[in-house]
Formats: structure tokens, C-alpha cells, sequence
């Protein structure tokens, strides 16, 4: 089997995985204040085009840990532009799917957190998504 066949595999989960992004950075400079976003949006691009299963954002999202609320409306609203939609589930999950997935969505988002502003976010997230976080 070569690496394409490998890749079109119906079992073969296509995940993208992007680090230390750091929305936020320098948000105050004129010239350089959007490049974080620019950088997510373009990362969020590439994973639609490729048609991936997931995103892992590992380390950092955000550069501060309390950013700003222009900083966490940008992130918001690039998720909610590449992320939310209504393409099937393509793998079965063996438990209470109506638990975790009330909603629908065109490629899943992990990312971790640390802190309360991240539940604070993540409540935020899900009000604004219809979806419950315990």
C-alpha cells in the first residue's frame, strides 16, 4: 500500500497539528498586531483544504493568560467560521454521543487548559454553540 492509499483510508484519522500559536502578540502594533490571526486563520484554512479530521493546537493559543476580549472575539469568530457546520460524524463513539455531541460540526478543535480564564472561555464557547461543558 503506498502512503496516498494509506491516506484515503476510511479507518485513518487525518490530523493537523499546530503550536504556540499566541493569539494576541503584539496585538497593539500597527504592524504587526494581526499576525496571530492572520497565522489561525491560514492554519484553519489549510486543515479545511486538506480535509482533515482534527486540529491539535498544542502548546500555547494565547499569549497572555487573561487576553483581551478583542483577541479571544477574533479566535472565537476563525473558529466559528472554519470549524462550525453540519458534516457527519465520520467515526462511531461508544458511548452516550448525545453527551458530548449535541452539535455538529466540519472538523474538531483540541486544544488543553490550565487555568479559569480557559473554563471561562470554554463556557463562553459552548453558550455561544449550544452545548453544555461539566
Amino acid at each position: 500500500m503506498s502512503p496516498a492509499d494509506a491516506l484515503d483510508d476510511e479507518n485513518t484519522f487525518k490530523i493537523l497539528v499546530a503550536t504556540d500559536i499566541h493569539l494576541g502578540y503584539m496585538e497593539k502594533d500597527a504592524v504587526r498586531g494581526n499576525d496571530t490571526f492572520v497565522t489561525l486563520d491560514e492554519i484553519l484554512r489549510l486543515a479545511q483544504e486538506n480535509d482533515v479530521d482534527f486540529i491539535l493546537l498544542g502548546g500555547d493559543l494565547f499569549h497572555e493568560n487573561k487576553p483581551s476580549r478583542k483577541t479571544v472575539h477574533n479566535c472565537l469568530e476563525l473558529l466559528r467560521k472554519y470549524c462550525m457546520g453540519d458534516r457527519p460524524v465520520q467515526f462511531e463513539i461508544i458511548s452516550d454521543q448525545s453527551v458530548n455531541f449535541g452539535f455538529r460540526v466540519n472538523m474538531e478543535v483540541l486544544t488543553s487548559f490550565q487555568n479559569s480564564f480557559w473554563m471561562t472561555s470554554l463556557i463562553l464557547l459552548s453558550g455561544a454553540m449550544n452545548m453544555s461543558v461539566k
